[in-house]
């Protein structure tokens, strides 16, 4: 099974879905794949662009003059700031308004010293789904269980210490939280029996022993001179979400570069291999893996354009009429995990792939992942891309921390 979880945190001191939804969409892309451009990936990484700017978006509906106008430049937002909350809420509703297996949640943890607009709650509750919860921050103690314990509750357990007390400050005014949760089973999961060890190469050069799972079935596939591209679509849930993976002919020093730059002007141009892809009797052969990576985002908001927001400059006066707050922590949590049944995730939705039986005889291509890929789960139907990642080495398991500079 796949699993996926995510979890964004922002600190503060003192589709065919309709336009809007759709320019939004559109723009959580170009961050989430611009952040992702500027990691530092020569590990297994994994972030998920929907948890990073659904906090973000949060914090932008508080900012004010030019702290505004800047995190809507960083964002790519098009749409006017009153538009983005309604824009927000029908994204998340139609993610969650499906069989009960995504969890997508907000939460605000307020210090009792900081008095925020009735107005703003409102926002963040109709339009953000989010709860708003009071925290003493001179008790990071309590503060932290209080947090870890919603994480826990929005993560389905699979995160359960996000934050230590240390990463607490008696300063921290304001939490923002987003929690992302999604499981799936493969539409056609991978036959145990056929699961096995077999070497894979990994970005410095060696050869790795690793558990490797095997089937032939029909799947949405593209290739070129360049890559090969295949869809692994998700059963139980909306069919439009599927794990795209993609996979470099020939071995590249920089994965991710190697698909961005193709067409900078278009950041997730990439993605458009996807529209390509047409149902294929395949021999598909993937690694099991599990990938988990804790970013500490606040150097990469510098990065993309956030400045005034992070520094005493910062104009946050929609929260609580004062310029009093700015970032001063962002952080994000993934993990994902691939087995022979599924998926677990953090979102999804669909339209329906229209996929043939397995026919009789030898596949007419072959798709062995068994050298760097990079993978995406995807939406099919919005183009809304959940988590992103890269997968340099199937055989390390354990988390990865990240501290993010600015570049």
């Amino acid at each position: 099974m796949v699993r996926l979880r995510s979890l964004i945190i922002l600190c503060f001191l003192s589709h065919s879905l309709f336009g809007h939804e759709a320019e939004l969409v559109k723009s959580m892309n170009t961050t989430g794949i611009f952040v992702y451009y500027i990691l530092d990936k020569n590990q297994n990484t994994v972030i998920s662009p929907l948890s990073l700017t659904s906090s973000l978006l949060l914090a932008y509906m508080g900012a004010r003059g030019e702290t505004a106008k800047e995190m809507a430049s960083a964002l790519s937002l098009t749409l006017p700031q009153d538009e983005v909350g309604k824009a927000y809420a029908e994204i998340h509703k139609y993610l969650t308004g499906g069989l009960g297996t995504i969890l997508m949640g907000n939460s605000i943890w307020v210090d009792g010293q900081v008095q925020v607009f009735p107005s703003y709650i409102e926002m963040a509750k109709e339009d953000f789904f989010a709860k708003v919860k009071m925290v003493d921050f001179q008790n990071p103690v309590k503060a932290i269980h209080d947090i870890n314990t919603w994480v826990a509750n929005h993560t389905k357990n699979k995160i359960t210490e996000f934050l230590q007390p240390s990463e607490i400050s008696p300063s921290d005014k304001l939490i923002l939280l987003n929690g992302l949760y999604v499981t799936g089973s493969w539409r056609y999961p991978f036959p145990t029996e056929r699961s096995g060890v077999e070497p894979f190469l990994t970005q410095s050069g060696q050869s790795i022993n690793a558990q490797m799972m095997n089937q032939k079935n029909v799947f949405p596939y593209f290739e070129n001179e360049e890559t090969q591209v295949l869809i692994l679509p998700l059963e139980n849930l909306n069919a439009s979400l599927g794990l795209a993976l993609f996979l470099p002919k020939k071995r590249q020093s920089e994965l991710f570069n190697f698909y961005y730059t193709k067409d900078e002007s278009k950041p997730d141009g990439f993605l458009s291999y996807l529209e390509q892809t047409k149902p294929t009797y395949m021999d598909v052969t993937i690694p099991k893996f599990l990938i988990a990576q804790k970013l500490k985002v606040t150097g990469l908001l510098g990065s993309i354009g956030i400045k005034l927001a992070t520094s005493t400059n910062a104009d946050f006066s929609g929260i609580d009429g004062k310029k009093d707050l700015m970032i001063s922590k962002a952080a994000q949590q993934c993990v994902i995990s691939i087995n022979e049944g599924g998926l677990f995730a953090s979102a999804a939705s669909g339209t329906t792939f229209s996929l043939k039986s397995t026919p009789p005889g030898e596949p007419t291509a072959r798709f062995k992942a068994n050298r760097p890929f990079l993978y995406a789960l995807v939406d099919f139907k919005t183009q809304l891309l959940l988590f992103i990642g890269e997968c340099l080495d199937p055989t390390q398991t354990e988390i990865k921390v990240t501290e993010s500079k600015n570049r």
